[in-house]
């Protein structure tokens, strides 16, 4: 019979420390030195307390790695921490919301009830309105062309990658007025939320690269050119 395991003390104390961690790429390194704890941790029981110790490590190490699925605030948190990026000779005249609710010169909360609006102005197709939660937007005041960007937060059990799928197809078959965007950048979340944003080709540069550098485990899906 086997005495209790120390890993169990050393699991548990990295278990509680995880949760105060923000950094994905930090726990991911974590969640490999618990793995190797975990080989070490079979070393002199049977193989009945082994599949004991498998079993009780293998649950923190799920727990550890759904910690990753980081609530990293809603839309509209992440699209003002990648304005507030922006230098003051980057930004340009701009404002959020829907039109309950707009607000100026910073992104606004957009009421993910008013399907016609989000269609009309960020380009999500109505059906795909019950796969998110939350949605926020930032939009060129002069010409919503020139820039457009949408932050939304998926719902529980929401395919990202047809999410994706669907909202480009849609916007790319838009028909335009005055004037049609150069470009096309979808960015994906950690698979919790999807970025989209169409424009001006230089702004449109600029915005992922303030994306990819504010945000964690954001990911350039789609980069288009709209014809």
């Amino acid at each position: 019979m086997c005495e209790i395991n120390p890993w169990y003390i050393f699991l548990d104390m990295i278990n509680n420390k995880i949760k105060t961690v923000r950094s994905s790429n930090m726990k991911k390194q974590i969640v490999k030195l618990i793995m190797l704890s975990m080989a070490f941790s079979l070393v002199g029981c049977g193989n009945a307390d082994n599949q004991s110790d498998v079993s009780s490590e293998q649950a923190v190490v799920d727990e550890v790695t759904t910690e990753e699925q980081v609530d990293l605030g809603t839309p509209e948190e992440l699209l003002n921490q990648i304005w507030a990026s922006f230098g003051e000779d980057e930004k340009f005249a701009a404002g959020g919301g829907n039109s309950e609710n707009m607000v100026m010169d910073k992104p606004g909360d957009f009421d993910v009830t008013k399907t016609e609006e989000l269609d009309a102005n960020l380009g999500l197709p109505a059906d795909q309105a019950t796969q998110i939660t939350k949605a926020a937007s930032l939009m060129h005041m002069m010409n919503a062309n020139t820039f457009t960007g949408a932050c939304y937060q998926l719902a529980d059990g929401t395919d990202a990658t047809a999410f994706i799928d669907a909202v480009k197809q849609h916007i790319k078959e838009r028909q335009w007025i005055c004037g049609c965007p150069d470009v096309l950048v979808i960015i994906n979340v950690n698979d919790q939320y999807v970025i989209t944003a169409f424009g001006e080709t230089t702004i449109m540069e600029n915005f992922k690269n303030k994306t990819l550098e504010a945000l964690t485990n954001a990911e350039v899906i789609c980069e288009e050119p709209i014809q």
